[in-house]
């Protein structure tokens, strides 16, 4: 195999100067992170309440129940 031939074996990297980022792209892209971590704290928040509730329906009704 030639030179040429080893080199052109592999991945390129991608011109960043192709595509720059402007400001609204940089806005769009921080709008979609803040929306998914809201949606993922609004999940974690509901299984725990869920969580809560389930251990709160087993639990006795009084603590003075222990006692007895």
């Amino acid at each position: 195999m030639t030179r040429d031939q080893i080199a052109g074996i592999g991945f390129q990297h991608p011109d960043r100067n192709a595509r720059p980022l402007t400001k609204r792209k940089l806005v769009l892209a921080h709008l979609l992170m803040t929306t998914a971590l809201v949606i993922c704290i609004v999940v974690a928040l509901t299984a725990v309440a869920i969580g809560t509730a389930r251990a709160n329906l087993n639990a006795p009704a009084h603590s003075s129940a222990l006692l007895h």
